[in-house]
């Protein structure tokens, strides 16, 4: 998943029939901590979408597009198996491609989980106690405009 900071979060493709890889988190000085999560194989790489759909072409190594990366991150954090939460919903979707979103939540299977999560974050983001906290400039775009 595309983090920024000293906490990286990889993906390991996995299959019953494989042994079980070593989820162990491991901290490299001075680079930070890697935390590790299976996903099944058949939810990763082109086997859901288009290529461009699940890696960030502008890299030169195998990475996930944000929208793939919260997309695993909803699928991970509604797993039994994993000891991942869910996505939190003060997240910027609103900057990520829901054409995409769409196209992998189909892909993977996962078209109610995405609508389930993608309802909440909407409800999250329109509630007026949301709203009042965010700065006053993003406030204002909220209120109606003759309340400017």
């Amino acid at each position: 998943m595309n983090n920024h900071g000293d906490t990286y979060t990889c993906i390991i493709p996995t299959e019953p029939s494989w042994t079980t890889p070593s989820l162990a988190i491991r901290d490299v000085p001075g680079i930070g901590r890697f935390r590790f999560f299976a996903l099944r194989v058949d939810l990763m790489d082109e086997a859901v979408s288009k290529q461009e759909d699940v890696f960030d072409l502008r890299f030169h190594y195998r990475r996930a597009t944000s929208e793939k990366a919260l997309m695993d991150w909803i699928y991970l954090g509604h797993s039994h198996r994993s000891t991942l939460r869910p996505p939190p919903l003060d997240i910027e979707v609103e900057r990520l491609n829901l054409p995409r979103l769409k196209r992998l939540s189909r892909g993977m299977g996962m078209v109610a989980q995405w609508e389930n999560w993608w309802s909440t974050w909407r409800a999250y983001q329109e509630d007026p106690s949301v709203i009042a906290n965010a700065p006053a400039s993003e406030v204002a775009a909220f209120l109606p405009a003759n309340d400017h």
